[in-house]
């Protein structure tokens, strides 16, 4: 870990809190750029102590910061570590109350009070149940333990890389892609599982196998009473061509907004075991926080995958957009070339550098998913290299592992501190 102290690096002209959030919004935008891997820090408040001490802890762990005003919606990560000032802590239950909507628990939740603000112990009762009990600070005095926490969920994260696959319209090979990708990273020895995330879709179990496959699917994980730890399921699924695969079958069941948070579990349980390659369907226009894209929100990394049309391109635009400043996004163009548009031109339109790999068009891949053979189509040689282009991308682009070996601990030396007690020191009264 790098060694940062527990200074900021903040102006001293600052004239008064919108000019500290102003800049804080403008570190806000470089530090979260479409390159930047891994999780964030994120604080959600609005005092100028609070955001202060927040991004002290922030720095000395090496970590992105991100502030979400207490007024605005509150976006974050599953894999995020969530700072709360309490005076902001009614605030957030009255957004979930007014919505009615789950919001994904964070890798960490942490309650922060702050001199002359509401007692941090007092708002524990507004923090969504299903987050557990959060943890306690009183800052700025207790930026050093924060910094530990943080720290301390660097070095024992357990959790393996997830790579998500997106289409920017129907019909534009997503699944097949996913499953080349996932066949490559067999062969390369990271033992990956492929999960199909989109309801109602049976596109994977026809990919995979011309003959069905004995195991569990999406249906049987859904009528268990709880979800089982992520070895069981893995020991359970089928698979093909030695590559696990938890898809929804032959039989489609219903969708519903317990069934989300369902398949959100089980998806978390098995990234304890093998990296995932998750086929998220084709992209909407919905946002981000919507319970159906609760998935998308915990990869590691998103492939979006667009023809080139102008149709396709312009949806995959508005994916990229909407995703970037939050994880890693590749892009990847399949099918034939119905505009005159080179690569780097499409790239240019899409807003990013360059595109990750270009899979060209396979006017067999139609009899090869009747007969249940897209994965051997991986070994032909126009995909040969296109696969492993995408293959090295991604390696490049996670932060969390792809090796199937379990991750240890760095054994960096930890901050040292502990967080001031003396609830009684903060007054009633909300900032």
């Amino acid at each position: 870990m790098k060694s940062v102290a527990h200074t900021n690096s903040s102006p001293s002209s600052l004239s008064g809190p919108e000019s500290f959030l102003a800049e804080i919004s403008r570190r806000e935008a470089l530090q979260t750029s479409p390159g930047e891997s891994g999780w964030s820090v994120v604080a959600f408040g609005e005092r100028r102590s609070f955001l202060r001490a927040v991004e002290d802890a922030a720095q000395a762990t090496d970590r992105p910061f991100r502030h979400i005003p207490a007024g605005q919606e509150p976006r974050w990560c599953g894999s995020d570590v969530v700072v709360i000032e309490a005076g902001a802590a009614s605030s957030l239950a009255r957004f979930v109350d007014k919505t009615s909507r789950k919001m994904p628990r964070p890798r960490q939740c942490v309650i922060a009070g702050v001199p002359g603000g509401v007692d941090p112990w007092s708002v524990m009762k507004d923090i969504p149940g299903d987050w557990g009990t959060p943890d306690v600070v009183l800052l700025p005095q207790g930026r050093t333990w924060l910094a530990d926490r943080i720290f301390a969920a660097t070095s024992h994260a357990t959790s393996f890389a997830r790579i998500g696959f997106v289409g920017a319209c129907g019909g534009v090979g997503t699944t097949s892609i996913a499953i080349w990708t996932a066949l490559r990273m067999k062969d390369d020895g990271l033992a990956p599982i492929v999960i199909d995330a989109a309801p109602g879709s049976v596109a994977l179990d026809a990919c995979m196998s011309a003959d069905p496959v004995s195991g569990v699917r999406w249906g049987e994980l859904q009528r268990l009473p709880s979800v089982p730890d992520g070895a069981r399921i893995l020991a359970s699924l089928p698979s093909p061509h030695g590559i696990p695969v938890l898809a929804e079958g032959l039989e489609t069941t219903s969708h519903s907004e317990q069934q989300d948070w369902h398949r959100y579990r089980v998806v978390n349980s098995l990234a304890s075991q093998a990296p995932l390659v998750i086929d998220c369907g084709t992209g909407s226009g919905l946002p981000a926080s919507r319970d159906e894209d609760l998935v998308m929100t915990e990869c590691s990394c998103l492939v979006v995958v667009t023809p080139f049309t102008l149709r396709g391109m312009a949806n995959a635009q508005v994916l990229i957009c909407r995703w970037r400043q939050r994880i890693p996004v590749l892009v990847v163009a399949s099918g034939p070339r119905w505009c005159d548009v080179s690569g780097r031109e499409a790239a240019q339109f899409m807003g990013v550098e360059s595109l990750a790999a270009v899979i060209p068009h396979l006017s067999s891949a139609a009899e090869a998913y009747e007969a249940g053979q897209v994965l051997e189509l991986a070994y032909r040689r126009p995909l040969r290299r296109p696969i492993a282009d995408l293959v090295d991308a991604i390696r490049s682009a996670v932060a969390e592992p792809l090796s199937s070996g379990r991750r240890m601990s760095t054994g960096a030396p930890r901050l040292t501190g502990i967080a001031a007690p003396g609830g009684s020191r903060f007054s009633r009264e909300s900032s």
